[in-house]
């Protein structure tokens, strides 16, 4: 966790990121520290453009900057990478051109993840937080490779099942759908779980 966990953590209680008017008592009381090491640490924090503070008779008015908030993200994501790894989507069909592909990497894919992929991949729509957040994630990288004198790019793979039915999800490192998890497994899963377009499932991230 980022030093000013507790701090950032205050700031945005309630679920608001709109700025909070407080005084360093206050704060002191909640932390359980001095009043001192708060205003030290308030601007610290300023400082390293973390918060951005507005001192008047009525207290100290602290808001949160794009930093803050991408401490507040991060540490987020990384909570949730812990304790919930699963991936809610709904399933919509893509441009079909993941079978090629898909046979191009298929030695790879045995090589590194040990099965044989069915020549097709399942889309699923997801939010860009959890997208990040399986980004974040330890990958297994396919390299990149030429073939018939074409560039095949990097491929990140992390291991996942949906259903019980063992896969992974794979995101090319240079890839348009910046919102579309694409899952591969050794069988047609679409068939074998009878998904149509609209439904919606939880993605398991072993």
């Amino acid at each position: 966790m980022h030093q000013y966990w507790d701090y950032i953590k205050l700031f945005s209680a309630g679920g608001s990121l709109e700025p909070r008017r407080m005084s360093t008592i206050k704060i002191a009381k909640k932390l359980d520290v001095s009043q001192q090491t708060v205003s030290r640490i308030l601007i610290e924090m300023e400082k390293e453009g973390i918060i951005i503070r507005k001192v008047s008779n009525a207290g100290i008015e602290i808001t949160l900057t794009d930093n803050g908030v991408k401490i507040l993200r991060d540490s987020y994501q990384m909570l949730r990478a812990i304790f919930d790894r699963r991936i809610p989507g709904v399933i919509k069909t893509g441009l079909g051109e993941g079978g090629y592909y898909i046979k191009k990497y298929a030695p790879a894919i045995k090589k590194t993840l040990n099965f044989l992929p069915f020549p097709g991949t399942l889309n699923v729509i997801a939010d860009a937080e959890s997208i990040r957040l399986i980004q974040s994630m330890e990958a297994i990288i396919l390299e990149s490779f030429r073939s018939e004198g074409r560039f095949y790019g990097e491929v990140y793979c992390y291991p996942a099942s949906i259903d019980k039915v063992k896969g992974a999800v794979i995101i090319p490192k240079l890839t348009h759908h910046k919102n579309t998890l694409e899952f591969i497994a050794s069988v047609d899963i679409r068939k074998k779980l009878k998904l149509k377009d609209g439904d919606q499932v939880l993605v398991h991230m072993d």
